[in-house]
């Protein structure tokens, strides 16, 4: 399944700040959810039907889709 992507404000705000390789990350990600060839960790309780996906050295990011 094929998904379109589309960005909250408050996420074009935090990715102009992130680093050009965290950038760089952040839209392989989004090929990869487009193309259906990724599917993170399905999200429990209000979140069900979402998925996450952890990045970054901690992972202090998190992308939700």
């Amino acid at each position: 399944m094929a998904y379109k992507v589309a960005y909250r404000s408050s996420f074009e705000r935090d990715f102009k700040k992130m680093n050009s390789g965290i950038q760089n990350y952040v839209l392989d990600i989004e090929d990869q959810i487009q193309d259906g060839t990724l599917q993170g960790e399905k999200l429990k309780g209000n979140f069900q039907g979402f998925y996450k996906i952890p990045f970054g050295h901690k992972p202090e990011y998190r992308l939700v889709y």
